[in-house]
């Protein structure tokens, strides 16, 4: 089997890269180049995509190929240059889904659950983005839908984390300092998952021999808001106080309104720690898939960050 992989170099590029690998898969890794974009919607993403200029590289590898892998994009919530984030999230997509398509090779995007915003998360093209990130990650899967459908499979990673991740890092002091503390009564899921675990997943899918599935949602750890800050702390329990609910989805939503993309982001990421997120995900665990990295790997990460940290 002949797979495809760009952006390797990324934070899950290299991840898949390895499991990939693991898997006897080696696959081969092409670059992806910058691309700039005005696209705000699905109409002009479109006319982006389709104006875009053939990639030579992208075509020849592409002719003999079995699976391609989009693991490259901007995964920044906070970025500031946006034609930048719609291009690399939106436009480049749909551009490998094209390729893919003229080539007959089944196509895997690596998109984010950030597409469906503060709602339950599930396997569904239900969009409610709360950013520009989330809205360039939502085209992406809009237009790799209109372009493959049938033969291709947008992946939804949750909240993703590892030791070279700087949001992991901050939040491994956090839930080591006196601040550290969720909403009562603390056992609300909340959906942090494993940087091994996003690559093995990748991986599982790819290696599926079956029809491939429109949306694959991450699986669940089983982390709750308390049980995940105990875990990056080292064992230190979060306080837990009286916080309504509605706090997090209130306060994202008026940053919205107010075009406080860079504002509403760092609420999600507050509220996901205070309140967490119900998912529904279905069809790696119904096909048999299991996480590679468990709670040995977590307390292992925590303690390497509490080492760096105190350097």
């Amino acid at each position: 089997m002949k797979t495809l992989l760009f952006g390797a170099s990324g934070f899950v590029g290299s991840s898949v890269y390895l499991e990939l690998h693991r898997a006897g898969l080696n696959p081969v890794t092409v670059a992806a180049p910058r691309i700039s974009s005005r696209a705000r919607s699905i109409q002009r993403a479109t006319i982006d995509i389709q104006t875009a200029p053939e990639y030579p590289e992208v075509r020849e590898q592409a002719d003999d190929c079995d699976v391609m892998i989009n693991a490259a994009g901007l995964a920044q919530p906070l970025a500031k240059d946006l034609d930048t984030l719609y291009g690399a999230n939106a436009i480049w997509p749909g551009i490998l889904a094209r390729a893919s398509g003229e080539s007959g090779c089944r196509f895997i995007h690596v998109s984010s659950a950030a597409v469906q915003g503060t709602d339950q998360l599930d396997e569904t093209a239900r969009y409610s983005p709360t950013s520009h990130y989330a809205r360039s990650k939502t085209l992406g899967e809009m237009a790799i839908a209109q372009i493959l459908p049938g033969n291709s499979t947008a992946f939804r990673p949750t909240s993703v984390h590892g030791a070279s991740r700087s949001v992991t890092q901050q939040l491994a002091r956090l839930a080591r300092s006196r601040w550290a503390f969720t909403a009562d009564p603390g056992t609300q899921p909340t959906p942090q998952v494993h940087i091994r675990n996003v690559g093995s997943a990748i991986a599982f899918v790819t290696r599926w021999l079956g029809s491939s599935p429109q949306i694959v949602l991450q699986p669940s750890e089983g982390w709750t808001t308390a049980s995940f800050l105990e875990v990056l702390g080292l064992g230190k329990k979060p306080k837990q106080l009286p916080i309504h609910p509605a706090l997090g989805p209130v306060l994202v939503s008026s940053a919205q309104r107010l075009g406080m993309s860079r504002a509403a982001t760092q609420f999600r990421r507050f509220d996901l720690l205070l309140h967490g997120q119900e998912q529904h995900d279905k069809w790696l665990s119904e096909h048999g898939w299991v996480p590679v990295a468990g709670l040995s790997e977590w307390q292992a990460m925590a303690e390497h960050l509490q080492r760096e940290g105190s350097r």
